[in-house]
């Protein structure tokens, strides 16, 4: 940089005869504005941004925990008021849907009345362990896993009967997630086989089955 001394000598002015006051300034000129943000967010090859006047706009996709990390770093940036992420896919979320997705629909088979079937106990717990550790994943995406649980009868037996039982298998099924801090709803139905169907005493019907749906925790009631 050129001395202001020097400066002032080429105007013809003897640098004593100057006073000076000097005072910080961060150009807000688009392209250094942009060499700040390159400094600030780094390390997220899977996102990319843009400058809207003083927002800066992300877009692609990236773990939740990255996502806030480039929204708080670009907030530093002198020039960027405000900062759009509503383009950036959580790719934590992302991944929890579709297990969320791959678990709905499990069932679990019971033994006649409401006692499970063998290595049905242990399949309900592991799959409770897991559920519960969605659930906190979930919760870190601002979202929450609902659960239902639906009771299944084969169609020996009265309607009545055969309703009550199923009911009972839920309860049962919810009562095992409850003990792994999980909430879920028995739905007050069942979901019993015809009477016309060629066997009343299918095993793999005498089940409760067990639905997920991932909702944002804004949606809830």
């Amino acid at each position: 940089a050129t001395p202001i001394s020097s400066i002032v000598e080429s105007l013809g002015i003897q640098p004593e005869n100057v006073t000076t006051n000097m005072k910080s300034f961060q150009s807000l000129d688009p392209e250094i504005v942009r060499r700040r943000v390159d400094r600030q967010v780094d390390g997220i090859d899977s996102i990319s941004y843009e400058l809207s006047g003083t927002t800066l706009v992300f877009s692609g996709s990236a773990p939740a925990a990255g996502i806030d990390a480039a929204r708080a770093n670009a907030l530093t940036v002198a020039g960027i008021d405000s900062v759009d992420t509503s383009a950036v896919t959580d790719s934590d979320l992302q991944k929890l849907r579709q297990e969320v997705e791959s678990l709905s629909g499990t069932r679990f088979i019971f033994d006649n009345g409401i006692d499970l079937a063998a290595n049905q106990e242990s399949a309900l717990r592991n799959f409770a362990q897991r559920l519960a550790e969605l659930q906190s994943a979930a919760a870190r995406s601002a979202h929450h896993i609902e659960i239902g649980v639906l009771g299944s009868t084969d169609s020996s037996g009265t309607v009545e009967a055969n309703t009550r039982l199923a009911i009972r298998r839920g309860i049962a099924v919810s009562s095992v997630l409850s003990e792994f801090g999980i909430s879920s709803t028995v739905i007050q139905e069942s979901d019993t086989t015809d009477a016309d169907q060629a066997s009343t005493d299918n095993a793999s019907l005498r089940n409760a089955s067990v639905t997920l749906a991932l909702t944002p925790l804004n949606d809830r009631p």
